[in-house]
């Protein structure tokens, strides 16, 4: 066995140790080589050009049309997906549990206040991901009536009430 390995990750970092860890800050392909000393003091030493390649992780994000943020009821939104990606493999998008893959742009009509969660993930073609998750809440007042009856004679009054509304925020 060895006395000593020594590594370097090509990347300015270096650590000791049979079995090392790694993480690299950086996209780009590196040399990796380990020096090893064994019990009697020789040493050799292995290298290995471009033997690891990282790729840029993408940053998922999305823009909606009208904001989220000053919306009353009912109303559609647009998501349109404005990541940063290079050589895009998909992208899926989930809206508190309805999920829909491939679309840059998806539309979700919004009748009930309430809160929402929108996830955005999206992958490169080296299989690198990342999720976007944003979390608003729709305003606005769901009114509801009903009535004594649904039907009278003419001269007879009938009583309308506000029934349990969804006035949630």
């Amino acid at each position: 066995f060895f006395q000593s390995v020594d590594w370097d990750f090509g990347d300015g970092q270096n650590d000791s140790g049979n079995t090392v860890w790694h993480e690299y800050n950086s996209p780009g392909v590196y040399t990796v080589s380990a020096s090893v000393v064994d019990v009697a003091g020789c040493t050799d030493t292995v290298e290995y050009t471009n033997f690891i390649e990282v790729f840029e992780v993408p940053v998922a994000y999305f823009i909606s049309e009208p904001s989220v943020d000053t919306l009353c009821l009912p109303v559609q939104v647009s998501f349109s997906d404005v990541s940063t990606v290079s050589s895009m493999a998909w992208r899926d998008w989930d809206m508190n549990g309805t999920s829909i893959v491939g679309d840059p742009i998806i539309a979700f009509p919004f009748n009930y206040p309430g809160d929402y969660h929108l996830q955005l993930t999206v992958a490169n073609t080296y299989g690198c991901t990342d999720t976007y998750i944003y979390s608003f809440v729709i305003n606005g007042p769901v009114a509801n009536f009903y009535s004594n009856t649904d039907s009278i004679c003419h001269g007879d009054t009938v009583v309308f009430t506000l029934a349990d509304t969804l006035n949630l925020h």
